[in-house]
Formats: structure tokens, C-alpha cells, sequence
């Protein structure tokens, strides 16, 4: 005896519907990781980055210590000559001068240090104030790290605190780029030295 069977092939449906849902579940899987993947890295360029703005104001407040042992008489200036910045004209006391330090007073700038712009007007384009990538052709801030870090130093003035002591008030801006361009970090500090 024969017996026929019709074939309906409701199996194979099935199977396929199951292969389906699990290469949806594999493209999410990959997507997921990919984006986890991607913040981590980003995460990891950012801390990089803050380490190296870090970086950039040790350098300065060691810079700073530096010039106050002298010989020389730094001039902090509105054009931040060699990344030496007078203060925007409500942030500093332009009466006082240090014995290594002194003010430019013939032009003063309303803006802070950190937003001036490289070329000589007020208006920045995108990427050109003093701590951006413009300022290594301006020579308008000082550069670190082969290039990755830029920072500038404003001199806010001095306070005599006794008949032999002077303190000097300085504030540093640091900004740092990390291994993908798109991350900035920017850091700023007060330093305060005291000087006999």
C-alpha cells in the first residue's frame, strides 16, 4: 500500500520566520556594541583631552614662577603678544605693575583673552581666536604637546598685602584638542604669586 501525503510546507514558513528574528536580533546586537564602542572612544578622547589641557596649565603656572625670578620684564598686551595677555578692562587693576610684570596701557580690550580673535579685528571666524589652531601662525598664545594644547596668560594686576610683600594675580586658559578633532577641551585657573 501507497499513502500519499500532500506536502504544505508550514515548516520551512516557520523556519523562516525564525531566521528572520534572529538576524534582526544579530543587527541589533552589532549596532549596540558599535554604539557603546564609539562612546567609549569618544569618552576616552575627552579624558585624554582634559589631561592634556591639565597639562597646559602646570606648564603656565610653572612659566609663571619662572618669570617672576626675573631678569627680564614681561609686558602682558590686548594683542596677548607670545600668549601675554592684558585683561578685558573690567577684570583687571591697571594702576598696579609687579617688579617683573607690567600692563600694556596704550590698548586694552573688552574682551576676555580667551575669545580674542587672531587676526587684528573683533570678529572670529570659526577657529581663529587666540587658542585655536590660528594661534600657531599668530604667535598670539603659547604651544605645547606638539601642537595639542594652546593656553594663554592674562596678568589681572597685583595687591601689596604689607610694605614687603606683593601679591600678583594671573589667570591661565588652557585648551586642549584630543586624538579626533571635534574634541575640545577648555580649562582655566587663577594662580596668585607672591613676590618680595
Amino acid at each position: 500500500m501507497k499513502f500519499k501525503t500532500k506536502q504544505q510546507g508550514f515548516s520551512l514558513f516557520m523556519v523562516m520566520i525564525l531566521m528572520l528574528v534572529i538576524a534582526l536580533l544579530v543587527m541589533v546586537s552589532v549596532q549596540s556594541s558599535t554604539t557603546e564602542m564609539r562612546m567609549s572612544t569618544n569618552e576616552a578622547d575627552r579624558k585624554f583631552a582634559v589631561s592634556l589641557a591639565e597639562n597646559g596649565l602646570r606648564e603656565a603656572e610653572g612659566r609663571i614662577r619662572q618669570l617672576a625670578q626675573g631678569p627680564n620684564v614681561i609686558t602682558f598686551t590686548a594683542n596677548c603678544t607670545k600668549g601675554y595677555c592684558a585683561a578685558a578692562e573690567d577684570g583687571v587693576n591697571n594702576s598696579m605693575e609687579g617688579a617683573y610684570f607690567k600692563l600694556e596701557k596704550t590698548a586694552n580690550s573688552a574682551v576676555p583673552a580667551w575669545e580674542r580673535c587672531t587676526n587684528s579685528t573683533n570678529r572670529c571666524d570659526v577657529g581663529s581666536t587666540v587658542l585655536d589652531n590660528g594661534c600657531d601662525t599668530s604667535d598670539r598664545c603659547i604651544t605645547t604637546n606638539n601642537g595639542k594644547v594652546h593656553y594663554v596668560i592674562e596678568y589681572l594686576g597685583n595687591r601689596s598685602l604689607s610694605d614687603e610683600l606683593v601679591t600678583d594675580y594671573f589667570r591661565v586658559t588652557s585648551r586642549a584638542r584630543g586624538n579626533n578633532q571635534d574634541t575640545i577641551v577648555t580649562l582655566q585657573t587663577h594662580v596668585e604669586l607672591q613676590t618680595p
